[in-house]
Order: structure tokens, then C-alpha cells, then sequence
């Protein structure tokens, strides 16, 4: 029998999470409490798997070195390399795997977003040239004509 703290631990939820789960029912079926505590049978405990979502494994870089960590720990203590490994192993594999494909996909993206960026800031140039070549003109044609349009409104009359 485990307490909830130690379910919650195993399967990667808070306590809270797992009190969600534990109704009325399923504690008169599957629960104990001594000294306050509240201890769970084995089944309540595989209901209680089969029904919490277990938190996702993060994609971060140290997630992975701290789960390489471990699972090279665990395989250095133990002499012969046991089928158990083995299965350790192609898990870390696949995982690894999952990683490296969504690596290369995150660097497309981030290489088509170098290209629009580019894109953009060649558009954004050339729109200030423009509008610098309107500004240029506009105030150069004011000085040759005799005075501009308020001058043209307000003239004297001769």
C-alpha cells in the first residue's frame, strides 16, 4: 500500500491531481487510513494510473542530460546488462530520435523566418527610399515655384 504523496511522486502529478480522481466510491474500496494517513491498495493504484494524465516530458536539453544521467546511472550499478536494459535503452533511442526530428524541424522554421525577415527588411529599405525621394522632390519643387501654396492663397495683389 502506498500513500498518496508516494503515487503522486511515482506517476509525475501532484497529490491534487490524484484526490481528483478518488472518489467516495473508490475510497471505501481501495483506501486505508492510519494515524491520519491515507494509504492505497494496489488496484486503487492502477485505477488511479490508468486515469491521471501523466505530465508530458519536456523537450529541454536538461530534462534529456538528467534522464541520460539516470538511466547510465542505473545500467553502470547493475553487473549484466538485463533485458530491462535493453528496453531502457530503446526507449532513451526513441526518444532521442523524437528529439532530433523536431530539432530539424524547429531549425526550418527558423530558417524560413530568417528568409521572410530578410524579405521584409529589403521591402521596408526600399519603401524608405521611396518615401525619402517623395520628401526630396516635394521640397525641391516648393522652391522652385514662387513662394508654395499658401503664398499662391495669400499673395499680395499687385
Amino acid at each position: 500500500m502506498k500513500t498518496i504523496a508516494e503515487i503522486a511522486k511515482t506517476i509525475n502529478v501532484s497529490k491534487t491531481a490524484v484526490r481528483k480522481y478518488m472518489t467516495a466510491e473508490f475510497r471505501e474500496k481501495h483506501t486505508e487510513t492510519r494515524d491520519g494517513v491515507i494509504y492505497i491498495d494496489e488496484n486503487g493504484e492502477s485505477q488511479l494510473r490508468s486515469k491521471v494524465k501523466t505530465k508530458s516530458v519536456s523537450s529541454s536539453r536538461d530534462d534529456l542530460r538528467e534522464y541520460a544521467q539516470t538511466v547510465s546511472e542505473t545500467m553502470e550499478t547493475t553487473d549484466k546488462p538485463t533485458e530491462n536494459h535493453t528496453a531502457n535503452d530503446a526507449i532513451v533511442a526513441a526518444y532521442i530520435a523524437t528529439l532530433e526530428r523536431q530539432l530539424t524541424e524547429k531549425d526550418k522554421q527558423l530558417s524560413e523566418r530568417d528568409k521572410q525577415i530578410s524579405e521584409l527588411l529589403q521591402t521596408v529599405q526600399a519603401e524608405q527610399a521611396l518615401h525619402a525621394g517623395t520628401q526630396s522632390r516635394l521640397l525641391t519643387d516648393g522652391k522652385e515655384s514662387s513662394g508654395g501654396l499658401w503664398s499662391k492663397i495669400f499673395r499680395k495683389k499687385e
